[in-house]
């Protein structure tokens, strides 16, 4: 093969082996290795997926699942010394395999910057691969029928389908000023901000956190209930209370957020959204600055506009007012553009229909008329064109339905759907689904490109840092590994899909002609799908993480025999396989 690595696998730079499953999955000169104590035949894969390394715990467990392939190390000091270039690399590298596969990472704090010692706050690498891929992040609940769900009606799964470009979750540019007037004026594009991360995501943070794998301070419901609370009254003053000027892009030009101090003989400040190279939406608002932030502030009184300049020097500038500010105050530009929203339309009609199940689109259409709009109107242009007729000899039907309807709709629900949501609100809505379903420990994540044939998966959870601080004591954890094991599944079906390796993938309809020419189909499963199952039914079995122990018994009751370490459970996991595939 001309290629130095296998599989895109991005990861955080260990290369350990250990004994996962009874086969060895071979891939040029590479391989990543899925262990038994008895060598089997091994599956043969004819092309790469890249792997993409991460950070503390999850970083343990990824070494322990699988073996050198074209290799990236996304962990913060790697990033912190090639100045995150090794992002970039690690996502074009996926769009030339096809098939990339990551492990978690670190979003740095100020805190993080301090502990790594690092040159300055890097960006999200999930928000930056997700900036260079675009396409849809779609989340799917694992379900194992011993694990209560919070919601107890949701018998079936809910999968979010999150548009991975655009929006408010990018970078900030911020307006500075003296202390006397204290706000904040931000720019955002693709990624979650400092300011709400540090005001905002502190609180839910220290109520979630440990929630995930075993929290000895928060009993669980007091836990999830603390989380909404903080989660609710944050978006019922921030989100409620916002003012926006949305306007529809129908050429190419620049959008700006232009500060225009009052005092006029100073200069405005003019901070670059984004260059469109041709139609899209962009949107700005405004809020008053009650949490006080010291770390950015507004110098003095002014105007806020958004500004588009189009291509054509021959045309005037578009201006819009956005607010004028008597005092401080924060606000944000965000974009997007039509080919990424056409791009995930067509990727959740396309995931829906695989999976024979309904759609719904949700916006807040009645409040962004422009700018939501713009997704309503191209999702139905598509519907109606392209899929109506597909959708319905399927029996299933798209829907788009306003946000908050959606939610409570959703909650009423028994599950069995596909949720296309923007940015901001599938990051939210992920979450608060998985919960739902138990743990965010048994979620898969799949970034699905617009080609339909590149893809990222990875765990839908964090780096779980607690557990890693009892890791590094040379204490034993009891970290819940399968969603970084459906993060390998997914990622190798899909090579196999790719390649036609029938060995590989999930699974695959087979027709057996019988003596009186009756024929019937079959599912003949394979090592993806195995591997699956092996998991889900180790933990029905009762054997499980802490995390799951603590859903079934509750945080006060939960026992040390009720729960596996993190390596005594991924062994269970390997016995199981090997029963599956007949290799015990």
């Amino acid at each position: 093969m001309s290629f130095a690595l296998p599989l895109c696998r991005l990861s955080a730079g260990l290369s350990h082996r250990i004994a996962v499953a009874e086969r060895s999955i071979l891939v040029g000169k590479f391989a990543c290795r899925l262990y038994s104590s008895m060598e089997t035949k091994r599956i043969k894969v004819a092309n790469p997926v890249v792997d993409i390394d991460g950070d503390e715990m999850t970083r343990i467990i990824w070494e322990k699942i699988k073996n050198t392939c074209e290799y990236f190390d996304l962990g913060l000091p790697n990033r912190d010394h090639t100045d995150d270039m090794v992002t970039v690399e690690a996502a074009n590298a996926i769009k030339k395999c096809g098939v990339g596969i990551k492990c978690a990472t670190i979003t740095p704090d100020e805190q993080r910057v301090e502990e790594f010692k690092l040159k300055k706050m890097w960006l999200s690498p999930n928000g930056t691969i997700r900036n260079i891929l675009g396409g849809t992040v779609f989340r799917e609940p694992i379900i194992c029928k011993n694990i209560p769900r919070l919601v107890p009606g949701w018998t079936k799964p809910i999968i979010i389908g999150r548009h991975a470009h655009g929006d408010q979750l990018f970078k900030i540019f911020c307006h500075l000023g003296p202390v006397s007037t204290t706000g904040i004026s931000l720019s955002m594009l693709l990624m979650m901000t400092e300011f709400t991360k540090t005001r905002i995501g502190s609180e839910v943070a220290s109520a979630l956190i440990g929630l995930l794998y075993g929290c000895e301070t928060w009993p669980i419901r007091a836990a999830e209930l603390r989380r909404l609370q903080v989660f609710d009254n944050r978006c019922l003053r921030t989100v409620t209370r916002y003012k926006a000027t949305d306007i529809v892009v129908k050429e190419p030009g620049t959008i700006e957020l232009v500060f225009t101090p009052k005092d006029t003989a100073k200069p405005p400040e003019r901070h670059t959204v984004f260059q469109f190279p041709d139609g899209g939406v962009s949107m700005a608002m405004y809020n008053t600055d009650e949490y006080k932030a010291t770390d950015i502030v507004v110098k003095e009184p002014g105007t806020i506009e958004l500004v588009f300049t189009p291509k054509d020097t021959a045309k005037p500038p578009e201006r819009h007012t956005v607010f004028q500010f008597p005092d401080g105050g924060v606000s944000m530009a965000m974009y997007n553009t039509d080919e990424s929203i056409r791009g995930f339309a067509y990727s959740c009609f396309e995931y829906a229909l695989s999976k024979r199940w309904p759609l719904y689109m949700s916006t807040k259409n009645t409040i962004l008329k422009r700018y939501d709009g713009r997704f309503k109107d191209i999702f139905e242009e598509i519907y109606v064109k392209d899929y109506k007729t597909a959708f319905e000899a399927a029996n299933i039907w798209y829907e788009h339905r306003l946000i908050d309807d959606m939610v409570a709709q959703a909650l009423k629900s028994s599950g069995g759907f596909v949720w296309a949501c923007k940015n901001y609100d599938g990051d939210v809505q992920s979450d608060i689904v998985a919960q739902g379903y138990g743990s965010l420990g048994l979620m898969t994540s799949v970034l699905m490109c617009p080609d339909g044939k590149t893809i990222e998966a990875e765990a839908a959870h964090g780096t779980v840092t607690r557990h890693y601080r009892e890791h590094q004591k040379g204490k034993p954890t009891s970290t819940n590994p399968i969603a970084s094991i459906f993060a390998w599944t997914r990622g190798l079906a899909h090579r196999g899909k790719l390649d036609n390796n029938q060995e590989l993938i999930n699974r695959f309809l087979k027709k057996v002609l019988f003596v009186d020419n009756q024929s019937i189909s079959f599912v003949a499963l394979r090592f993806c799908d195995d591997l699956e199952k092996a998991c889900i039914e180790t933990v029905e079995s009762g054997k499980m993480t802490k995390d799951l122990a603590i859903c079934i018994h509750g945080l006060k009751d939960v026992k040390p025999e009720h729960f596996l370490t993190t390596m005594d459970f991924l062994e269970a996991i390997a016995s199981r396989l090997r029963e599956k595939r007949g290799t015990a």
